[in-house]
């Protein structure tokens, strides 16, 4: 049973309306997915998919499964041909714009649907940085950038702690941020039980908090995206008035997908229907709300990073003999040795530790007993470098997928492809491949 606070407000923000938005929470949530264009395109994806899609109104690249599609079930999913989201959830990355190599922050990125969808936007030569204050939550988001094989730095820190050691960094800033959960209550008993008017006040002050971290890791006349899955005007349109006021920045217009206007409220600018509303009897999927900022001129600040530690001559020397051996030309990127893993990290950030790195970067390749061990994220973010690779279909995919051992007439690490699409790798000797797909990763092809 909703909470009959909650019930109220929407009838009197709805007025003859809400009738129907009520039966809609009552309805069975939508399916969506979209497009990983880091290796594909919507059409050859259509081509390959074995169920029904329709078109979504939130992007070309995004899409809605009809009833009885299991996305999350096909090999096409493993080999991160497609992010599996709730259809109005996509609307945010649409409206934050990102272009091909901008520096990109999204500061509340778990479990990474938005993340992944910004890697896609900004390319190979874009960096992005996806954070994730709870460390459970960012082991999940780093597991969706491998997946999709992003290139992506994982964070896990306080918004303020990031603003401090990279401040007027980022092109773009990315705040989904946590809120009250009304637009998810026919999906999330959770979330309705949880709810309260203290609960929505207390989301409105942390909801300040963090976009003030955003504006400083903002550049000037750089873009904010804020967006939020709930209903409530505290939580959205007072939220972004009032940081709008306090930082100067200037709401601009929504036109990447159609949408509700932001609602006119008392003591709140009329520039605020500027904002973009999805209410689930109005659009497909869920409730949301969306709100794009651009930044003014701000006063310089001057970074003062403390950069990662360069390799062991050795250890650099081992790396560079298992690059040559994979990709011939090597990868041409300068590793680090992060725990017992090399990650390829990007240069003009700070040593990971100052900005609470858990992930940095593509997962190169593990030290093993003196020697060093491909990872999966190699095969998975720099496949096209990798010189050799096996096709797999039918019944061979299911069991790479479930980790067994498969004939192969090769001998040395090979990277599998299904469709053309980076699965994983494994070590082919003696006319046999030794699957490394993850262990942690083989349920899904149960």
């Amino acid at each position: 049973m909703l909470p009959k606070e909650f019930v109220a407000r929407m009838e009197r923000l709805l007025g003859a309306e809400a009738p129907a938005f009520f039966a809609a929470l009552n309805r069975a949530p939508q399916k969506g997915l979209y497009v990983n264009r880091l290796l594909l395109r919507a059409e050859r994806l259509k081509e390959l998919i074995p169920f029904s899609l329709l078109p979504s109104p939130y992007s070309p690249d995004a899409f809605l499964v009809e009833e009885g599609g299991r996305p999350g079930a096909h090999p096409l999913f493993a080999a991160g041909a497609y992010y599996v989201q709730e259809p109005s959830a996509m609307c945010a990355a649409e409206a934050l714009g990102a272009e091909p190599g901008e520096r990109v922050l999204d500061l509340c990125a778990a479990p990474g649907g938005k993340a992944c969808r910004l890697a896609g936007r900004i390319g190979r030569e874009g960096l992005l940085v996806a954070n994730e204050i709870q460390r459970g939550r960012a082991r999940v988001l780093a597991s969706n950038l491998e997946r999709m094989g992003a290139r992506a730095v994982v964070t896990s820190a306080e918004p303020e702690r990031l603003a401090e050691a990279l401040p007027q960094f980022f092109d773009r800033v990315m705040v989904d941020a946590p809120c009250s959960g009304e637009g998810m209550f026919r999906k999330d008993e959770g979330a309705v039980s949880d709810w309260s008017e203290a609960h929505v006040e207390a989301c409105a002050r942390r909801q300040s908090f963090i976009l003030r971290s955003a504006d400083r890791a903002l550049r000037p006349g750089g873009v904010l995206v804020y967006s939020t899955c709930t209903f409530a005007p505290e939580e959205n349109e007072a939220v972004v008035a009032a940081f709008a006021a306090e930082r100067g920045y200037t709401l601009e217009e929504i036109t990447a997908f159609p949408h509700s206007p932001g609602l006119r409220l008392p003591g709140i600018p009329e520039e605020i229907a500027r904002c973009a509303r999805i209410f689930p009897h109005r659009q497909p999927g869920e409730g949301h709300f969306v709100a794009r900022l651009r930044k003014g001129d701000a006063p310089a600040e001057r970074i003062r990073l403390r950069r990662a530690e360069p390799l062991a001559k050795e250890r650099l020397a081992q790396w560079e003999r298992l690059s040559a051996e994979l990709t011939g030309g090597g990868l041409r990127c300068k590793p680090i040795r992060f725990g017992e893993y090399l990650y390829a990290y990007p240069e003009e950030l700070p040593a990971p530790e100052q900005i609470g790195t858990i992930w940095p970067g593509v997962q190169l390749a593990r030290c093993e007993r003196g020697r060093l061990e491909p990872c999966h994220h190699l095969f998975k973010a720099f496949g096209e470098r990798v010189l050799r690779w096996i096709d797999l279909e039918g019944e061979d995919v299911d069991r790479f997928l479930r980790g067994e051992t498969l004939p192969c007439g090769e001998k040395g690490y090979c990277g599998v492809r299904y469709e053309g699409l980076p699965l994983g790798f494994g070590k082919a000797s003696g006319g046999c491949l030794k699957n490394r797909y993850p262990k942690g990763l083989r349920t899904l092809a149960k």
